[in-house]
């Protein structure tokens, strides 16, 4: 007799009904697994992604860092070159000194205005000026990036800004010019009167010319003749 794994019909219902939730669990896990492996395959893509970037980026930076350091050997060799000529040239060890203080007056004020004043004071010269050269490559950089209307307007309001400034500081200079000469003006308005010494200087008459003289000594004779002739004739 063959064994009979139900009694009732309600039993192979209640089979069917448990093996339909055991599918349904199936296939669900199944849809999870698959949406699970389609973020871990969007991940893997964006990872690469980023590596193949980032890949491409540091070999852009590494030729970048070579042609850099080749130009830095260039200045180098031509500074180098330069400070051979400029230590046996005509220049004193003085006049040296306060050329090089000079310059790195100049390569501090750069640095200023570039980057600003965090380490001044802890950089040498050759390290300001490598700084400020990277600033002015990025800087460069950013500007070759924005568009060409925007880089116009910024330049003629920095054309204008600057005009502004120069008509501000010559007249700054013309007030101060008058403001130094009015003040010399009163000084010696306020400056007491020098007192004169000696004699008090007296107008005196011109002596009489040689014609002059002659014209009075004939008139004079005239004068006495003629008195001689009226008191004793």
């Amino acid at each position: 007799i063959p064994e009979i794994y139900f009694n009732e019909p309600e039993e192979l219902l209640q089979v069917f009904t448990e093996l339909e939730e055991q599918n349904l669990t199936l296939v669900q896990y199944s849809q999870d697994v698959d949406e699970n492996l389609e973020d871990v395959n969007k991940r893997e893509k964006c990872i690469q992604d980023k590596i193949n970037n980032n890949i491409e980026f540091l070999l852009e930076h590494k030729q970048m860092l070579k042609a850099n350091c080749e130009r830095e050997e260039e200045k180098a060799a031509e500074l180098e070159l330069r400070s051979r000529l400029f230590s046996f040239g005509e220049f004193n060890s003085d006049a040296q000194e306060k050329l090089i203080d000079s310059l790195s007056k100049k390569i501090n004020q750069v640095y200023r205005v570039c980057i600003g004043d965090a380490e001044v004071g802890s950089l040498n010269a050759v390290q300001k000026l490598v700084k400020v050269e990277s600033r002015l490559v990025e800087l460069s950089d950013l500007i070759e990036s924005i568009p060409k209307e925007s880089v116009e307007a910024i330049e003629r309001i920095k054309q204008k800004e600057r005009r502004q400034k120069l008509r501000e500081e010559k007249l700054k200079e013309k007030q101060r010019h008058q403001e130094e000469r009015l003040k010399a003006a009163l000084e010696r308005a306020v400056a007491q009167p020098k007192k004169k010494m000696g004699r008090r200087l007296i107008y005196r008459s011109k002596p009489l010319s040689a014609s002059k003289q002659e014209l009075l000594l004939v008139s004079d004779t005239r004068t006495k003749t003629q008195e001689e002739e009226y008191f004793f004739s």
